[in-house]
């Protein structure tokens, strides 16, 4: 399984990918990464993943409230594709964060 390096908030993730879909989660990286850097240097990096997973899934969430016979429209031409990798995404991101919770919690 292949894997992608992100740079989310000026630090380096390795996040394994399907074959043929490393440029789509480089994008989705991108994406995460330009709603990071809106929260300041103030934030600590777990502030930062939260405030971001939680924008998500609040856009997410929005989303599913929408009847289903409203196209629902993507930021910049984002494809249901796009919006599923950015979910899962935002999911391992979640998870990096409960496991960065824990070890800080444990210092």
């Amino acid at each position: 399984m292949p894997s992608v390096e992100l740079v989310i908030n000026n630090r380096t993730y390795a996040i394994a990918c399907d074959a043929g879909e490393e440029e789509r989660v480089r994008h989705l990286g991108t994406l995460v990464n330009d709603r990071a850097s809106h929260f300041g240097g103030a934030a600590s990096e777990v502030q930062r993943l939260l405030m971001v997973s939680l924008m998500l899934a609040d856009e997410l969430e929005e989303a599913h409230r929408k009847p289903a016979s409203v196209a629902v429209s993507h930021p910049a031409g984002e494809s249901d594709e796009e919006r599923d990798l950015l979910i899962a995404a935002v999911e391992h991101l979640a998870e990096r964060i409960d496991h960065i919770a824990v070890s800080l919690s444990q210092t």
